[in-house]
Parts: structure tokens; C-alpha cells; sequence
């Protein structure tokens, strides 16, 4: 186990609540476990001083009492740690300090419901602000963004709206309320004694994702990306740098959901000046030549993956050689099972030693597909999920909650009734195809004359693409990790060239159609890389702003990309929608056309370019595309 590296109490409260009612979710419980490992393997927490709340435990009472208890066993500049996973909803607002007229709440218990609002939750924020600056709080609920999960649809965590009747979670009933300073004054008393990370903004939907390998077990979008940057985090990095890092990858995958970020961003993690810089796992069992190592999907463990194993209680420092090597053969969402390869002495590898990973394979899971016909025969559908059986990046599954992509057959409609789906197409006269993603967004223009084949040729080509969106080095040994960036620019005050930061309240960029656009690459390498800038539209197709694959960049040095007399626009027909412009970077030239092929997915990204030999990194930014009429037929950039 990882040792703390000062002599400060590093205390937590972790809660996750999954048994409700009305709404029952899958993962909130599954958060809380996985949080609660990374805090006692990666940063060094004690098992006593690790509180956890899970279900029917996390009552509105019990939840209160932890909190107070927390405030009243942090000393001065402790660490402190509150996470939260389930429901989020709203009540009325009772002191008038919320422009919405409503107090975003936690719902903890709903037998008989009894929620605890934003007020309550800042009250005692600003107690322990005041005892110490290492205080942070987790919220992946929806309705997060003031203090936020949302169950309000197939994959989310909000419940409706609680009535103030009766004040349960009043916070007139709360003595601690009554004696600390109200909400509205937080941002100043406590605005650098704190780091809040919420999953969403306040309108927003908290989603739930399927862990890779391991169908049963759910994951906050949030609580997984999170989880992934902290564990490979170095020593140094700020909560902005590992919060950046996810909250871009949680809204690549889910485009209508915006984590968000407040309070003293720039604290090193956990106020930690120091961590162990490279992420060991526990040997928990060994069962003959297996054993299981306590890391998983969730954490970015990936089969065929193998781990150098030392001796229980070896320091970073350690130099002795590791005592055998194993290779994962079975991954699930926070717990893996490996077969030794090595071992320096027969049963030298036991429970409690530690495996530190050596190589990593890296493997993208199937596009999972929901296949339904509403209305109409099953035959269409039953061709198309005989057609899928032999394409290895889809998946059907049997539950459209644990589907990426719900494909829907539409029987022709002449009205349109409250349970249709999709109200939005109208009445039709014949039968169509229609491919929604996990919001209930169209991902193609439903055509009536389009075909099974078609169907299946869209899937495949979406798997590609989030594939490559996803695409990232997950290598804790990683050099240019975080040292080639990517900025959008736009055009400001005398056409000077500005990185476009977000507009007003949004959380990403907004450009009109027809903008221009450019793009500033920075390295901080003291060696030259190649680098590559390539675009995902709204619809799914890739295009690149760079040409060829010898893209150098010399050692330390920034470059502009569409300053220059060519300038590029942006450009999009359609509804409002997000674009995505990824850079990659790499010590040798790489040609990442094989992202743009044309060739039904026959190959994955694994088969082309053996990107995991060599270092590379990539840069994510995403800005909102607003259209303004008159560029249909135009690409997104040109």
C-alpha cells in the first residue's frame, strides 16, 4: 500500500446512494468503492480514516452527522475529501439567494424523501475552510453545477423536484446553518479554502457509462475520467490540470454533458506538493499460477497488459529487483485477474505485493447498440443484428440503458402519440431507420430510403470515430504527457488573433458559421515531435487542418495554424452542435489518415501505426457551432 508521503490526516466522506424508490440507478455505489480504493492506494488515505455511506446508510441524519463530524475532526490544513454519487434534484429556494428560485439538493434518502440543499452543504464548506485550504468536494449527480446526477432519462442521476412542505431538509431546522455565514458569501470567505468539482451545470444530466469489459458495472462519466487522470497524475499537477483532462474526455463522450470546475483550481492536488509519482496496485488473491490485482477498466487497465511485482512494502526508491511479472487475462471495472509469467521463486507472489505496470495494451471496447422496432415488423431488425454478429467493434445489448446507440425501425405514423418516440420527425408515410446516442440526439437524418446495409455502415463508422476521439496515451511513464498543447484562436479587437475562451456563461467557445478559425500548437520538449491536427464534425466524419505526416515542430517551439493569409472557417448546417479538434503528437512521424477511412472498419486503431511502442500525447478542445443559414454543402472547417 502507498505510503503518505507528509505527516497531515488526510480524512474523507464518501457516499454513494443507487436503492432509491422510484428511480434506482446502477452506479453510484460502484463511484463510491472505486474512489475509496484510489484514495487509499494512490494517495495514501488510512482505511480508519475513510468513512463510507453507502445506500440505506446515506440518510439525511447520517449524512449531516458525517459532515459535522468532518468539520470537527479536521485540524489546521488537514486534508479534507467529500464525494457524493447519486441523485441530484431541486427545491424551492426559501432565502431568496438563487436567481432560478429553486436550491439545487442532494437526494440521500427518499423513504420518506428528505434532500439536503446547496445552503446546508455550503455551511459546512465554509466551516472547514476555515480550519483548512485542503478541503475538496466531488459531486457527480446531476444539478451539480451549483452543488450536482439526473435520472430524468436512460443514463442519467435527477430526481423531480422535492416540495418544501414540512422543511425537512429546511435549513431553518439546522443549527449549523443558523451559525455560519449564508451561501452567498462563499465564493468570498471560502473561494481559496476549496476545490469543488461537479458533473454537469444545473440543467444538465449526470450520465452513467458502461465499464469497458465488465457489462455489470456502471460508472458516473464523471467519477470514471476522474478516476483514470488522478491515477496517473505526477507529482506537481493541479486539480485544473487533471480536472481539464477529464471533463474534456467526459464531454467528447457524452456532448451534452459540462463538468465543472470552482474554487482554488490551481492547488496541487489534495494540496500535496508531493505523491508517488508512478501508481502501484495491490496483489489482493492468488489463486494457483493467478492472481488479482486491484486495478481495472475503470482505472484504464486493459487485457494483455502485464505488471512487474515487488515485494509488499517496497518504497518508490526501492531498487531491488521485482520479484516476477503477470499479464491481466481478465479485466472488470475495478478488480482484474492475471496470470503469473514470472516468478523469481515459486510462490514469491502473494497477497499484498505490489505490481507496477510495465506495458500497456491498449484496446477500445465495442460500440455498444440497443436494436428495437416500434410500431412495425422485427424482420429489418433481425437482419441487422445477424449483419452485426460478424463486426467486432459493435455490440448489441439487451437493455437500451447500457447502450451507446439505440437504432430504431419506425413504422409509418399518421399522428403522433405522447409515448412516440422521436415526436420530433412528425408523421411519415413509410417506414425508416433512425440512430439515436445516449441524450436522444439523431446521430443521421433519418432517410426512408435508406437501407440495413447503410444502417450497419453508419454504426461501424461511429464506432470509428469515438474510437478515435477517444484515443489517448494512458502511459503513467509518459514524457510528453501535458507538454504539447493545443489552443483555438479567433479573431478579436483589430483582427488580432485570441484564444477563444468560453462565451458568457457557456462552458465552451461559441462560433458563428462562417467564423474564421485558427489554431495555436505549443511544445515544451526540449526535442522536436510530429504533429497532427485533425477535426470530428458534429455528424461523425474526421477531416485534418494538417497535411502529410511530417509535421515537425521543432523543440520549444509554438506555431500557428490558419493566421496566415488562407485563413480558415468554420462551417456548419445544422442545429447548434459541438465540434471537436484533437492534436496529436508524436516522436516519429505517424500517418493518422487511417482515422478518415473509407473502408466499412475492417481494421481498428490497434492495426495501423504501433502508436504504444513510441511516446506520444494528444490535446482535446471542443467549441459550440452556431448556424446562421445559407453554407449548406460546406465542411465543418475549411
Amino acid at each position: 500500500m502507498t505510503r503518505p508521503i507528509d505527516h497531515r490526516v488526510r480524512r474523507a466522506l464518501i457516499i454513494g446512494v443507487d436503492t432509491y424508490t422510484n428511480r434506482p440507478l446502477d452506479g453510484c455505489v460502484a463511484d463510491a468503492r472505486l474512489m475509496e480504493q484510489l484514495l487509499r492506494d494512490r494517495f495514501g488515505f488510512r482505511p480508519q480514516d475513510v468513512r463510507m455511506l453507502i445506500n440505506g446508510a446515506a440518510t439525511r441524519a447520517g449524512v449531516l452527522s458525517a459532515l459535522d463530524a468532518l468539520v470537527d475532526l479536521t485540524a489546521e490544513n488537514d486534508v479534507a475529501f467529500v464525494f457524493y454519487a447519486g441523485h441530484g434534484s431541486m427545491m424551492q429556494d426559501a432565502d431568496g439567494d438563487e436567481m432560478s428560485g429553486f436550491d439545487s439538493t442532494l437526494m440521500v434518502s427518499d423513504s420518506p424523501r428528505e434532500d439536503i440543499a446547496d445552503d446546508e452543504l455550503h455551511a459546512r464548506l465554509i466551516a472547514l475552510g476555515e480550519k483548512t485550504p485542503f478541503t475538496t468536494l466531488i459531486f457527480d449527480a446531476c444539478h451539480s453545477g451549483t452543488m450536482s446526477r439526473d435520472a430524468d432519462g436512460p443514463t442519467g442521476r435527477f430526481y423531480p423536484p422535492a416540495r418544501r412542505q414540512g422543511g425537512a431538509a429546511d435549513g431553518a431546522r439546522d443549527k449549523r446553518v443558523k451559525r455560519t455565514p449564508s451561501s452567498a458569501a462563499t465564493t468570498t470567505i471560502a473561494g481559496d479554502r476549496y476545490v469543488m468539482i461537479a458533473a454537469c451545470r444545473d440543467d444538465e444530466i449526470a450520465n452513467e457509462d458502461i465499464v469497458a469489459g465488465d457489462p455489470d458495472v456502471h460508472h458516473g462519466a464523471l467519477t470514471a475520467a476522474l478516476a483514470r487522470e488522478l491515477q496517473r497524475a505526477r507529482s506537481g499537477e493541479t486539480w485544473r490540470d487533471v480536472f481539464g483532462r477529464a471533463a474534456r474526455a467526459v464531454t467528447a463522450a457524452n456532448p451534452t454533458q459540462h463538468p465543472q470546475l470552482e474554487g482554488d483550481a490551481d492547488r496541487e492536488i489534495f494540496g500535496l506538493r508531493e505523491f508517488p509519482p508512478i501508481a502501484t496496485v495491490q496483489v489482493t488473491d492468488r489463486s494457483a499460477d493467478t492472481v488479482v490485482l486491484s486495478t481495472g477498466s475503470a482505472l484504464g487497465a486493459t487485457l494483455g497488459s502485464t505488471y512487474a511485482v515487488h515485494p509488499e512494502g517496497t518504497k518508490l526508491d526501492d531498487e531491488r529487483a521485482s520479484i516476477g511479472r503477470v499479464e491481466l487475462i481478465v479485466v472488470k471495472g475495478t478488480s482484474s485477474r492475471a496470470r503469473i509469467v514470472e516468478e523469481r521463486t515459486p510462490g514469491a507472489i502473494a497477497a499484498g505485493a505490489l505490481a507496477l505496470e510495465a506495458s500497456h495494451v491498449y484496446d477500445d471496447a465495442p460500440l455498444t447498440v440497443h436494436l428495437t422496432a416500434v410500431g412495425g415488423s422485427e424482420q429489418e431488425i433481425d437482419e441487422l443484428r445477424e449483419a452485426m454478429q460478424a463486426i467486432a467493434v459493435l455490440e448489441e445489448v439487451s437493455s437500451p440503458r447500457r447502450a451507446a446507440l439505440r437504432v430504431l425501425r419506425l413504422a409509418p405514423r399518421n399522428a403522433i402519440r405522447k409515448a412516440d418516440p422521436l415526436p420530433s420527425l412528425g408523421i411519415f408515410a413509410t417506414s425508416r431507420w433512425a440512430i439515436i446516442d445516449r441524450g436522444g440526439r439523431l446521430v443521421a437524418p433519418p432517410d426512408p430510403s435508406t437501407t440495413t446495409a447503410q444502417v450497419l455502415e453508419a454504426l461501424v463508422r461511429r464506432a470509428s470515430y469515438l474510437a478515435a476521439l477517444a484515443l489517448d496515451n494512458a502511459d503513467t511513464r509518459s514524457r510528453m504527457r501535458g507538454m504539447v498543447t493545443l489552443e483555438v484562436l479567433r479573431r478579436g479587437a483589430n483582427d488580432a488573433w485570441e484564444v477563444a475562451t468560453p462565451n458568457g456563461d457557456a462552458d465552451l467557445p461559441f462560433f458563428d458559421s462562417g467564423d474564421p478559425i485558427a489554431f495555436r500548437v505549443r511544445s515544451t520538449l526540449d526535442e522536436p515531435v510530429f504533429v497532427t491536427l485533425a477535426n470530428f464534425d458534429p455528424l461523425g466524419a474526421i477531416g485534418f487542418l494538417t497535411t502529410g505526416s511530417g509535421n515537425m515542430l521543432a523543440a520549444g517551439k509554438t506555431f500557428e495554424i490558419g493566421t496566415g493569409a488562407r485563413l480558415k472557417r468554420i462551417r456548419w448546417d445544422g442545429h447548434d452542435a459541438v465540434e471537436s479538434f484533437k492534436l496529436f503528437a508524436t516522436r516519429r512521424q505517424v500517418d493518422f489518415s487511417f482515422l478518415n477511412r473509407d473502408d466499412g472498419g475492417a481494421r481498428t486503431v490497434e492495426d495501423v501505426a504501433p502508436l504504444s511502442d513510441d511516446d506520444w500525447c494528444v490535446d482535446l478542445r471542443q467549441v459550440v457551432v452556431r448556424h446562421l443559414g445559407g453554407t449548406a454543402g460546406k465542411s465543418p472547417a475549411e
